[in-house]
């Protein structure tokens, strides 16, 4: 049974809210998707909140495993184009519900065998 995410499974430790990525799988190799995040932009209005998305930024899922999740992640990022939302509270947990329309975000606990999918870590 599917259930909707909670602050607890979104909140990063990291300050911001998890990243939201794919496994993907290619010719060769499996790669990660890094699709984006959620922060809290800390001003008056009914969209106090950002999504950032990640404009193609794809890492080998080899090096993802060898750097680590994060560092995988910053490396390049800054010269990955990038879109911003401004969006509401609300509009934060439909992103991580529902990623772009799609299947509902999972909670990934291990990359190991992991299928094909959206995902957020469960120990950001």
């Amino acid at each position: 049974m599917e259930r909707k995410l909670t602050v607890e499974d979104i909140y990063s430790r990291h300050g911001d809210y998890k990243t939201i990525f794919a496994i993907e799988t290619g010719t060769e190799r499996k790669f990660v998707h890094f699709l984006g995040y959620a922060y809290y932009a800390e001003e008056q209005g009914d969209k106090p909140y950002r999504f950032v998305e990640y404009c193609f930024h794809y890492v080998p899922l080899d090096e993802v495993l060898s750097k680590g999740f994060r560092a995988a992640e910053i490396d390049g990022s800054d010269s990955i184009k990038q879109y911003i939302k401004e969006i509401s509270l609300s509009g934060v947990f439909d992103i991580y519900n529902h990623y772009d329309n799609g299947n509902p975000v999972q909670v990934l606990q291990e990359f190991k065998d992991a299928p094909d999918g959206i995902y957020i870590l469960e120990n950001d």
